[in-house]
């Protein structure tokens, strides 16, 4: 291992090398390439290390197709499949042979487009292809239209892979308007046996390395809470190790079992008592009151455990994840790993890296680096030598791309707000975006960022506060968002885009908004603040009745007792008066997430008010696109969204 280190050290140095030597002055980008999907997603490498699976699209607007190859011969073994109608959208290898590829297929049932999920499986020996529990006679539970698109042909998804068993996987079927069944699948014929029925009161299931249910989740409406059970190895009781209850605050999350030598030891996250972040605990399904701490970073919150990227090892733990400021670190604890991790990170030190997969003897390696100047670059390291496999985006230069920055703002009442600043190219100060990101219980990181790409490579430095409400920064500032929509979680973003200025990087009278779902929401508001901040703004998808919101919470019964005392605040549409900036307002005809009912309402109240406002209504759009409708949806305003920047904003 440690001669293929060496190697591959020098080889990526001379890879990064000849890439930096490219670097000259950035060109703009089409719209087009920063609309379409990725050219090359999921590449997965099989076990044995001698066949390549990925998925590429061919062309502009393309759907995807499987593609694989051998290792040793890539241009000579190249195949395509057809999957007709069906979109890939991810690939796994199921042992050396069977390639598990995870689909959807449109069905249209009336005025409705249903995206209902399959599972197909390719042999690269025999070139079959055949799908997974596909088909299924019309059930008299169908219900509703989606339910009757389920019942019709039944609906596939890929549990889990079984590594210690590689002619079988787990998978969710769901034969009509109940819950799913679970079944273990033969890949070979298709065969299956039956491993658990569905059941409306448990749902979540994890299983182990054998197959074993041993994990799942039940609603309780008292409180309510969302209970996380376990099971002994060979136990049908379950026990509770765990809750998240909606009236108290904090993270509760059980990941399952990871150790074949001590098949009653779990993995969760949690945080700690009086603490403010989380840690990654030990819990003995047994004894679940006793816990011991396994791997902690004083001042951050740990994300969840690394399996190995060795089928051979199936889900044995070789390290954790924790989120810093900046974004997620990968923290290798297995020796091996680890080594080849550093040299890795020595040849991207500005880039984020993953080891996807090692093969099970060990000679060859497939890692994915990542990075604000980097969209994505898929490498292989074979007997020693390392060799660039493909490129995210063949059309976006790294040249093009823009460095990104982390700077700690202070906001108006102190608090520290962890902001991100994609720089352009040329002299500062720099008209500006400020991008806030959905949610709101989420957060951004560092690395590529198509929208930050897209508009610092049309010359706009992008802002994107970790405004109050964010996630993975702590309990502390999680909990300071609630209740505060429009409020200070609000002047969080306003205050970042001042201090920038102030600083000299952003020019003060030259800011404007973009945002998506909350990100709307938050760009709604700063349209009827009635403050000098921005000069324009464009929301998406965005809420402008916030009232409507909590009432609502897509259905979820915990989350209308858990998030809804959390939201109250600002309604941008009761101060439509107040609005001084042209606007322009991006929504789905079909989001069920935020209704497109939150934009025409309004719109037709800024309008009625006489603003500048303009709404583009994207037919059969959900709350995002989805893979295969990515590119029509995104050019349907991409354009106008730049040249409503460039004409409408005054700079």
């Amino acid at each position: 291992m440690k001669k293929i280190i060496y190697l591959f050290a020098g080889a990526l140095s001379l890879i990064l090398s000849i890439a930096l030597s490219t670097f000259a002055t950035a060109k703009v980008i089409d719209a087009k390439v920063w609309a379409d999907n990725p050219d090359v997603t999921s590449v997965a490498l099989s076990p044995d290390g001698k066949n390549i699976a990925m998925l590429q699209r061919t062309k502009r607007g393309g759907i995807y197709q499987v593609v694989t190859f051998r290792t040793d011969n890539p241009a000579k073994t190249m195949q395509r499949l057809d999957a007709g109608r069906r979109v890939p959208t991810r690939v796994f290898w199921a042992n050396k042979n069977s390639l598990v590829v995870n689909m959807y297929e449109e069905v249209k049932i009336g005025k409705d487009i249903n995206r209902v999920g399959r599972i197909l499986v390719f042999n690269t020996d025999t070139k079959k292809l055949f799908a997974l529990l596909d088909g299924k006679k019309k059930s008299g539970k169908s219900g509703g239209s989606i339910n009757a698109a389920v019942s019709a042909i039944g609906q596939g998804g890929l549990v889990d892979m079984l590594p210690m068993d590689r002619q079988h996987v787990l998978m969710q079927f769901r034969e009509d308007s109940g819950a799913p069944n679970y079944y273990k699948v033969n890949i070979d014929d298709g065969s299956r046996t039956l491993v658990s029925k569905g059941n409306s009161r448990y749902s979540g299931f994890g299983f182990d390395d054998d197959g074993e249910l041993r994990t799942g989740s039940t609603y309780e409406p008292d409180g309510p809470r969302i209970v996380s059970l376990a099971r002994p190895k060979g136990a049908e009781n379950w026990v509770t190790m765990g809750e998240q209850n909606a009236n108290k605050r904090g993270r509760y999350q059980l990941f399952g079992f990871y150790d074949v030598n001590r098949q009653n030891i779990a993995l969760a996250a949690a945080d700690s008592a009086g603490g403010n972040f989380t840690k990654m605990y030990e819990q003995d399904v047994t004894n679940p009151s006793s816990k011991r701490v396994v791997y902690e970073k004083p001042g951050y919150d740990v994300g969840w455990p690394i399996t190995s990227p060795r089928m051979r090892d199936g889900s044995k733990v070789v390290g954790y994840t924790f989120n810093s400021k900046k974004g997620i670190v990968y923290d290798y604890s297995d020796p091996e790993l680890r080594q080849i991790y550093q040299s890795i990170k020595a040849s991207f030190q500005k880039d984020n890296a993953f080891i996807l997969s090692v093969s099970d003897d060990n000679k060859t390696t497939l890692f994915v680096v990542t990075g604000p100047q980097n969209a994505g670059e898929y490498y292989m390291i074979k007997d020693g030598k390392a060799a660039l496999l493909a490129t995210r985006y063949a059309k976006i230069d790294k040249a093009d791309l823009s460095p990104q920055k982390f700077i700690n703002i202070t906001a108006r009442d102190g608090r520290k707000v962890p902001t991100l600043v994609t720089v352009p190219k040329g002299p500062k100060p720099h008209k500006a975006i400020a991008i806030p990101h959905g949610g709101p219980w989420s957060r951004d990181t560092y690395g590529f960022d198509t929208w930050a790409q897209m508009l610092a490579n049309r010359g706009y430095a992008v802002v994107q506060p970790q405004f109050r409400g964010s996630t993975d920064l702590g309990l502390d500032h999680w909990l300071a968002g609630d209740n505060q929509w429009g409020q200070s979680m609000q002047d969080d973003v306003e205050d970042a885009m001042l201090a920038l200025a102030d600083k000299g990087i952003i020019d003060r009278d030259k800011m404007g908004i973009f945002g998506w779902s909350f990100g709307g929401y938050t760009t709604n508001v700063a349209i009827t603040r009635g403050n000098d901040i921005f000069k324009c703004a464009v929301s998406g998808a965005g809420i402008s009745n916030v009232k409507q919101v909590a009432s609502g919470l897509s259905g979820s019964r915990f989350l209308r007792k858990y998030q809804k005392p959390t939201i109250s605040g600002v309604s941008p549409i009761d101060h439509v008066e107040k609005a001084n900036m042209p606007v322009l307002i991006v929504h789905g005809n079909l989001d069920t997430t935020v209704d497109v009912r939150q934009s025409r309402r309004f719109v037709r109240a800024l309008k009625k008010a006489g603003k500048d406002v303009e709404l583009i209504e994207i037919k059969d759009m959900y709350h995002n696109p989805a893979t295969a409708t990515r590119y029509k949806d995104y050019m349907t305003f991409y354009p106008d969204m730049f040249k409503f920047f460039d004409s409408k904003c005054g700079f």
